[in-house]
């Protein structure tokens, strides 16, 4: 979705919460996520959106702070701070979710546009067991990395609420972009050129 589209999405659903009275927390915290995710603002001097996107920055500063190591489907163990000096894209996804599976063939042909670049791109799915995901790959090819979140461990960690979800770190493992949502290449392309990969 173009920017300015989604500056008018963001003022038309603040204005809205700024009619309502009684509990919205989730509905501030959704625009807060929608706000700080695509780098737009928004009109509203509401104190509880305030609140939301303080606590949205708290959660990314968690997440930027947290490690983790997860295999892939074949054993390989993966550790996201070992990855320093890469630009890396989390997907979290399940085989279950219609719009995670449709984004796959966007994130591999992101993957084979800029691996050789310094893109490491990590498909993290908590909903699913090893034999389901090994049946899905065998019929859904992708080349980047699966990893099994047995648990959902990493999922909670990094604050992950809904999917499809993706999350790019720079070089220096700062959090550049995330979004909730399937995305397009090109729309994956401009989040992981805000770590300045072209």
């Amino acid at each position: 979705m173009p920017a300015d589209v989604l500056a008018e999405v963001a003022t038309t659903y603040a204005e809205a919460l700024r009619g309502c009275s009684g509990e919205y927390d989730n509905a501030y915290l959704e625009l807060a996520r929608l706000l700080r995710g695509s780098h737009i603002q928004a009109s509203l001097d509401d104190p509880r959106l305030v609140a939301a996107l303080d606590k949205v920055d708290a959660e990314d500063h968690e997440i930027e702070e947290s490690d983790f190591t997860l295999a892939d489907m074949q054993g390989k163990p993966w550790t996201l701070k070992d990855l320093r000096g890469t630009v890396v894209l989390l997907n979290f996804w399940s085989i279950g979710c219609p719009p995670c599976v449709h984004e796959i063939p966007a994130l591999d042909a992101l993957y084979d546009r800029f691996r050789a670049k310094g893109l490491v791109i990590l498909a993290i799915a908590s909903d699913d067991d090893a034999t389901a995901l090994r049946s899905f790959l065998r019929a859904h090819s992708a080349s980047y990395p699966m990893l099994l979140d047995s648990g959902g461990t990493v999922t909670e960690r990094f604050h992950v609420v809904g999917i499809p979800r993706s999350m790019v770190f720079d070089r220096s493992g700062k959090l550049t972009a995330q979004v909730i949502g399937s995305r397009t290449e090109k729309q994956f392309a401009e989040m992981v050129g805000q770590t300045g990969l072209h």
